[in-house]
């Protein structure tokens, strides 16, 4: 397995992406409230150490997310993971368990 990459100060890539919307709350007579959204998706991320099925810490700070894989050491896609079929929907159901406090 390859080690994740960790990129130095002189050969971090920097990407930019627009903060968008969605709305939490709407019903169907009332549109919600509008909260910001960020998405982020890429190989980039595989290759930077955040393999499907990472759990991930977010750091916040004023104007600033810190994003940290907690187990880097997950098997490369396509690799034998001796996980059950069910490994995703698990990790799924512990995100969603989050308390909500951590979204406001």
């Amino acid at each position: 397995m390859k080690p994740p990459m960790v990129p130095s100060t002189s050969s971090a890539r920097i990407r930019k992406i627009k903060v968008g919307r969605i709305y939490r709350n709407h019903t169907r007579n009332a549109p919600g409230t509008a909260v910001p959204f960020i998405r982020i998706s890429g190989k980039w991320l595989e290759q930077a150490g955040f393999r499907m099925g990472s759990v991930v810490t977010i750091t916040v700070q004023s104007g600033e997310l810190t994003l940290t894989v907690q187990n880097p050491n997950l098997p490369e896609v396509g690799q034998t993971t001796g996980c059950s079929p069910n490994a995703f929907q698990e990790a799924e159901r512990v995100t969603r368990s989050t308390p909500k406090s951590i979204y406001a």
